[in-house]
């Protein structure tokens, strides 16, 4: 019993050093022979489509320290739609046509954070608090570690990082919006070279029986970006 208790212990060490050294193998794959320059910014330009006949182009700015501004334009037939959303290292928002202005908060910010937080490049441990191997499993035939990561606030999610290459294929988290709590699946595909790092093109997200597919045309690294960029809007800070 006593051996039993200690191969135990031993197996759940393993497992606990197993997640951090394939996070930190899934930063370097991302990385590539980068990994020892530092990011300052990173433009990106994207276009999303769904089969409700949604169109959207998009247009991202990330910054060190947690500073981010996306604009997406959305065309559904005949309506249109702009939706901003920005962080300024301390709080985020998010702006659009249809619901206004208003501050996010607990799980819609640190989601907003952990897909966009140029600083989780160079190290994951600038986005999670912790990393835990839960296991293996396939997506879209190919094995891959899953593991769970922790952000602030106790809110989680769980990556599928292939055992091949050690690159990202699945995200699942579950978020609260002002939607209610949402289950939802990204799916990280045709992984391309961007200025030596390796970056998905392919980008296609699950929930509640949707499918929405974003595909990035471009990823522009140290670029000069306007720091005006990333404040919060005036009248959110009225509002404050």
């Amino acid at each position: 019993m006593k051996k039993m208790l200690i191969l135990m212990l031993a197996s759940t060490l393993v497992f606990a050093g197993s997640a951090e050294e394939i996070m930190d193998k899934a930063t370097a794959a991302v990385l590539g022979n980068n990994g020892n320059k530092v990011i300052d910014s990173l433009v990106f330009e994207a276009t999303m489509s769904a089969p409700n006949g949604l169109n959207a182009k998009i247009m991202g700015i990330q910054a060190k320290g947690g500073k981010l501004y996306v604009k997406t334009n959305i065309n559904m037939g005949s309506q249109e739609m702009e939706q901003v959303q920005g962080c300024d290292g301390v709080d985020c928002y998010e702006m659009n046509t249809m619901m206004g202005a208003r501050m996010l908060e607990g799980g819609e910010k640190s989601l907003l954070l952990s897909q966009h937080n140029l600083d989780g490049m160079a190290d994951w441990r600038n986005t999670y608090t912790s990393a835990e191997l839960l296991g293996e499993e396939d997506v879209n035939g190919e094995p891959c570690y899953k593991i769970k990561l922790v952000m602030d606030g106790d809110q989680h999610l769980v990556q599928y990082v292939s055992k091949k290459d050690y690159l990202v294929k699945r995200i699942d988290i579950t978020v609260t919006s002002v939607m209610g709590e949402m289950a939802m699946s990204t799916y990280q595909t045709e992984y391309a070279d961007f200025s030596g790092y390796t970056l998905p093109t392919k980008v296609t997200m699950e929930v509640m029986q949707q499918q929405m597919t974003t595909t990035f045309t471009n990823y522009e690294f140290n670029s000069k970006v306007d720091d005006a960029k990333f404040q919060i809007p005036e009248q959110l800070k009225v509002a404050q």
